[in-house]
């Protein structure tokens, strides 16, 4: 399996204008594979046995400007339809969408936002400061057994 995985990964190196962000890119990658808990890029860290100096360096990748998301998207949905692992309802490919919202205490963090709780208990109140997180995935397997890839 790892070297299925491998092989996935180096086919991205197209996709970076520079080495090192492909470095990083696969390194986090990994990481996120691997990791032992949901606490981000601090979980990619310890669980990777990395240096804590390498907080910074990946946050830096995230705003390089050797890669575009619009590649690295239009690379993963070429590797889907080349494995052809979609699952087919009547001929047709299923997709599945999630999200979640992750409050905040802090108003003035990059990202959080003032949304509508969810909640169903009445004491909670009707908005809350956080972050939401949506995922678009297709089913892949067979009928006995499926999973959500994520695009």
């Amino acid at each position: 399996m790892w070297d299925f995985i491998f092989n996935l990964i180096v086919s991205f190196r197209t996709c970076f204008s520079r080495a090192a962000s492909f470095d990083w890119f696969s390194l986090i990658l990994i990481g996120i594979m691997i990791r032992s808990d949901k606490l981000g890029l601090t979980s990619v860290i310890r669980d990777l046995n990395l240096k804590g100096e390498c907080y910074e360096k990946i946050m830096h990748f995230f705003r390089a400007d050797s890669w575009d998301l619009d590649t690295l998207h239009d690379h993963w949905y070429s590797l889907i339809q080349k494995y052809s692992v979609a699952y087919l309802h009547k001929g047709k490919p299923v997709f599945v969408i999630d999200g979640t919202k992750q409050s905040k205490e802090g108003h003035y963090m990059p990202g959080v936002k003032k949304m509508a709780n969810d909640s169903d208990t009445q004491s909670k109140p009707q908005t809350m400061h956080g972050h939401m997180g949506g995922m678009l995935s297709l089913l892949i397997g067979t009928e006995e057994k499926m999973a959500a890839l994520p695009l």
